[in-house]
């Protein structure tokens, strides 16, 4: 699959949920650095305030292979609902004094 159909089918789905008035707006933006290797990010207003902002780095030459990835919703009131990614964390002393 090439840099732009991936990006074609997320777009599919993004204007699915625009035209159900699911998502209210939305950002999406691609670097390509290449027909299979790119940098998609962008991110979505829901109808109730909610958002979620999403960052790929993405090879999909032989496979769809996220390099790295993260995905951030947060509600209304910019409160954290959920993050995933695939950074390397490091916990220190600072993150366990509570």
């Amino acid at each position: 699959m090439s840099l732009n159909n991936y990006q074609a089918d997320i777009l599919v789905v993004i204007q699915k949920y625009v035209n159900q008035g699911w998502i209210i707006s939305f950002n999406f933006s691609l670097d390509a650095r290449s027909n299979y290797v790119g940098f998609i990010q962008g991110n979505l207003e829901f109808s109730r305030g909610s958002r979620l902002f999403f960052k790929e780095y993405i090879d999909l030459q032989e496979s769809l292979e996220k390099l790295s990835y993260s995905f951030h919703y947060q509600d209304n009131e910019n409160n954290l609902i959920f993050r995933y990614d695939n950074a390397k964390h490091k916990l220190t002393t600072e993150y366990l004094i509570l």
